[in-house]
């Protein structure tokens, strides 16, 4: 007979009081620089980043940034960001989002300003616009251009960055960039075409790619060209 085993919830720290000197500050956020550059999933960064010290509670607060779920971006599905049952053992869960303290809001404010990957700057002011922490807008915009910074031309696309554009797209519009929408677009674009001549076929990627696209008003002029493309080569009944 199987056993469940009960999610415990872990709360989010009481209070949270930045005790480190600029210097200590400054080489965890470089860790967590790295990790973000190296490691494709989100608990592989938190992992690295933790602290094996329980009391080390500015270290914890910036590995939780990649300790909350973060379903495949669609506008109007939800809540950007919900707890996850912790990688190790399984037993506890995160608070939601909603719920996070002043204390943990400032410390990823704190990283933020130092962050220097796309990724780690991108998932800091998105956290920092859902808690509606300080400058909100700001937040936003500035998530979106470290979203939009995740792609470059030689990247071949993946779902990762699929979230990523469209996000980028979303805050974008919200916040009523219109420069920056007009970037966003053409990103999303450009990731499709490289999907198209991607040596390794990945038409799921291609379609959400496409599906961010058609949802998007004014629908751009190449997306019909583009899923004709892919009816041709994935030979599929499902592009």
């Amino acid at each position: 007979m199987l056993s469940c085993k009960r999610l415990d919830v872990a709360p989010w720290p009481a209070t949270i009081t930045v005790e480190m000197s600029d210097d200590e500050f400054a080489a965890v956020v470089e860790s967590a620089d790295s990790a973000a550059a190296t490691h494709p999933w989100d608990h592989q960064i938190a992992g690295e980043i933790l602290s094996p010290d329980p009391a080390d509670a500015d270290r914890d607060a910036l590995a939780d940034a990649f300790r909350l779920g973060v379903p495949l971006f669609r506008p109007g599905s939800g809540d950007r960001f919900g707890p996850v049952p912790n990688i190790v053992d399984n037993t506890r869960v995160l608070r939601p989002i909603g719920e996070t303290p002043a204390g943990v809001c400032e410390v990823w404010s704190r990283a933020a300003t130092r962050a220097r990957t796309p990724r780690l700057r991108a998932r800091l002011h998105d956290l920092l616009f859902e808690c509606r922490y300080g400058q909100v807008g700001n937040h936003a915009i500035d998530a979106a251009k470290a979203y939009l910074e995740e792609d470059t031309p030689d990247r071949p696309p993946d779902l990762h960055l699929v979230d990523a554009l469209g996000r980028a797209l979303h805050l974008a519009k919200i916040t009523r960039q219109s420069v920056l929408v007009t970037e966003c677009r053409e990103a999303l674009v450009m990731a499709a075409t490289r999907g198209l001549t991607d040596p390794e076929e990945k038409p799921g990627v291609f379609l959400a790619l496409a599906d961010t696209l058609v949802q998007d008003r004014p629908v751009d002029p190449r997306v019909d060209d583009l899923l004709a493309q892919a009816r041709q080569q994935y030979e599929s009944p499902w592009v």
